[in-house]
């Protein structure tokens, strides 16, 4: 089934089939759902990435570099992560950021690592209300984001801190961060 769903490109419903067939590690599923989840960020359907990456943290052991392929198939402005639409299943968002966050840290890629950082910042305020842990990471976002030459992802990421001040109760700093 998941291969037929597969060549009609419907990744989306292919992905529970891979997922529920496959032994950990399994490069077709591994592959297919990596690809699944570049579809699924191109159409801005946050509930269908999710529900991959979450599968994809049941295949994809931990430290194996095809997380690296995971993060390349990830929009790098996704509207829906800025857009906070994640918050009742961030917890596989974070797992999935965490993951990544380990593979990239010495990466000289500073987009990479950033919006990781930022992805998980989001997750982290919005979905658990871990506030401290949010702001460190929008923290490192913004930071890693303003050394490269991508200048609208670093206003993101700034953005992102601001409404954290909010969540946190500080609005006339949220106000500042947002002007």
């Amino acid at each position: 089934v998941a291969r037929a769903l597969l060549e009609l490109g419907r990744l989306g419903a292919a992905a529970p089939h891979f997922s529920r067939c496959a032994d950990v590690g399994d490069s077709e599923a591994i592959d297919a759902l990596r690809s699944a989840v570049r579809q699924a960020e191109e159409r801005e359907s946050h509930r269908e990435a999710l529900t991959i990456l979450n599968a994809l943290l049941d295949l994809l052991p931990a430290g194996d570099r095809r997380w690296l392929d995971v993060l390349e198939a990830m929009a790098s402005e996704a509207e829906w992560v800025s857009d906070h639409r994640a918050d009742e299943d961030a917890e596989t968002g974070i797992r999935a950021m965490r993951e990544l966050e380990r593979l990239v840290e010495h990466s000289e890629d500073l987009v990479r690592r950033g919006m990781v950082q930022f992805r998980l910042s989001a997750f982290l305020a919005w979905g658990t209300g871990e506030l401290d842990a949010a702001e460190r990471a929008g923290r490192r976002a913004s930071e890693l984001l303003e050394a490269t030459t991508e200048r609208r992802l670093a206003l993101v990421a700034r953005n992102e801190l601001s409404w954290i001040s909010g969540l946190a109760g500080n609005l006339a700093l949220q106000r500042a961060g947002a002007l």
